[in-house]
């Protein structure tokens, strides 16, 4: 897994690409949401365009990014679900996170909350 981060505006959009399996690039990525946090940044767009499967601990880190910015009084929107749709609609985690199609239409729906 790679991921990277941009503020754009006061939205965080992680960018991350390769299989999500858990490990220290998933314990990297779940620290700079809670850096962001830290600097009082509460809207956060992941993109999963490029991400070619995950497992349950990239699950666990999805959740946990989640919980964590929900506690801070944040929003997040997952984009680009693709190569993961499955596993959210099995796992019912379509029905917690806000899921766009695009990166645009991820940006402008969290930017108006």
């Amino acid at each position: 897994m790679e991921f990277k981060d941009v503020l754009e505006g006061d939205v965080v959009v992680i960018s991350i690409s390769g299989k999500i399996m858990g490990g220290k690039d998933t314990v990297m990525c779940r620290n700079r949401l809670h850096d962001h946090l830290k600097s009082n940044t509460r809207k956060f767009v992941i993109d999963m365009g490029d991400v070619e499967w995950t497992n349950s601990q990239g699950l666990g880190m999805l959740i946990g990014c989640y919980t964590s910015v929900k506690r801070a009084g944040g929003h997040v929107a997952l984009a680009r679900i693709d190569s993961v749709r499955e596993l959210l609609v099995l796992t019912r985690l379509i029905q917690v996170f806000d899921c766009y199609d695009s990166m645009d239409e991820a940006k402008e729906a969290i930017t108006e909350m």
